[in-house]
């Protein structure tokens, strides 16, 4: 009983034991409480800005651009992907630049984000879409090329058209995959929404990052970061996590 109960709670214990660790240090002066705040500071804000409602638009501003850019990332890399699968000539035409855009660091691409289509939703948008569309291309066409052949030549045996064998064995298996690029892409998606937030922006959780940093104010960055992840693990155990459960039978090799 207590060994099950010591499983069920090791996430929470370890949790505690980081912020019990980060308040020793600022009260012992092992690390600067004005570089890096302290637990209840950031509490005490965090609950100011959750009642008062002045977190709300910074939230909203943000989760906006990353669901449009996230959706449009997803979709286009799954159409990519397929079209990569059905017409492997397209594929090793692409595959130099595929590689480059998936070994070019995320926060480089930022600024030209920003160049390119100013400080607004347009460049969170395009470079959310970017990084989404990379991951879920790569692990995608990776999942379909290792789709079990025995069940496609059995398929075929039975006089399966490539209509059926798209139907009733690439989707179901690009399903598992396409949901698992998906909880890997989405705290990628926030971190580039962020990323580019901090370089331009009138709202959004990188501006109160970016207006913590810039004001010397080390509890806005640490709020700001926790809204960020609250919303990265809200989004992977409310839809993720269960669409990952539930496609799991789906999986045909």
């Amino acid at each position: 009983m207590v060994k099950r109960w010591l499983s069920d709670a090791s996430p929470a214990l370890v949790v505690l034991g980081v912020l019990l660790a980060w308040d020793f240090a600022t009260r012992f002066g092992l690390a600067d409480p004005r570089y890096l705040s302290r637990p209840l500071d950031v509490a005490a804000l965090v609950w100011n800005w959750t009642t008062s409602g002045f977190i709300v638009p910074h939230m909203v501003a943000t989760f906006s651009e990353v669901g449009i850019g996230y959706v449009g990332g997803t979709l286009a890399g799954m159409a990519v992907a397929f079209l990569f699968f059905f017409v492997p000539r397209v594929a090793e035409l692409c595959d130099p630049m595929v590689v480059l855009l998936n070994a070019a660091p995320r926060a480089i691409l930022a600024p030209f984000a920003v160049l390119l289509f100013g400080i607004g939703l347009g460049s969170k948008v395009a470079l959310v879409c970017l990084v989404v569309f990379t991951i879920t291309l790569l692990s995608l066409y990776t999942g379909l090329k290792e789709v079990d052949r025995t069940i496609v030549d059995n398929a075929r045996v039975m006089g399966a058209r490539r209509v059926d064998l798209t139907r009733h064995v690439y989707i179901p298996a690009a399903l598992v995959w396409v949901v698992s690029a998906m909880r890997i892409s989405i705290g990628q998606a926030f971190t580039a929404a962020i990323v580019c937030e901090l370089l331009g922006a009138t709202e959004g959780l990188g501006w109160i990052i970016a207006a913590g940093q810039s004001a010397v104010k080390p509890d806005w960055i640490m709020a700001g970061l926790f809204f960020a992840s609250v919303i990265v693990l809200m989004v992977d155990i409310v839809i993720l996590a269960p669409l990952e459960r539930r496609g799991s039978h789906w999986r045909v090799f």
